[in-house]
């Protein structure tokens, strides 16, 4: 017999799904499923992208670099007038392959990542 009464149909329910994440493993649901958190996922990779980019500008333009590569002999240098300084292609360049190398490691990691844990 059905009850008519649906609003004292839940009363004695306290909780629907007592574990969230068990439910959500058994269902195969991960990250991935909800757009929010897909978005995060993106935004936070590409801000990590800009700040391995940015090491590795900030690296190119040190002196350590600029003295050992590009260090000028003239007699200017002696008195520190004429300091060495990275090219500016060798910096766009350090720039370009520290940002291709960080997402090579970071798809990497994403392809490996779901084989060893349920998210």
């Amino acid at each position: 017999m059905v009850d008519d009464n649906k609003e004292n149909y839940f009363d004695g329910v306290k909780s629907i799904i007592i574990q969230p994440l068990n439910f959500k493993a058994k269902l195969c649901i991960g990250e991935d499923a909800y757009t929010s958190l897909r978005m995060k996922n993106k935004l936070v990779e590409a801000w990590d992208t800009v700040g391995v980019v940015g090491t590795g500008v900030a690296f190119a333009q040190s002196t350590l670099v600029a003295s050992t590569f590009f260090g000028s002999a003239g007699m200017l240098s002696l008195i520190g007038l004429g300091t060495a300084v990275t090219p500016i292609g060798w910096v766009i360049g350090a720039g370009v392959v520290s940002g291709g190398a960080w997402i090579g490691i970071s798809k990497y990691f994403r392809e490996v990542f779901p084989s060893r844990v349920q998210v």
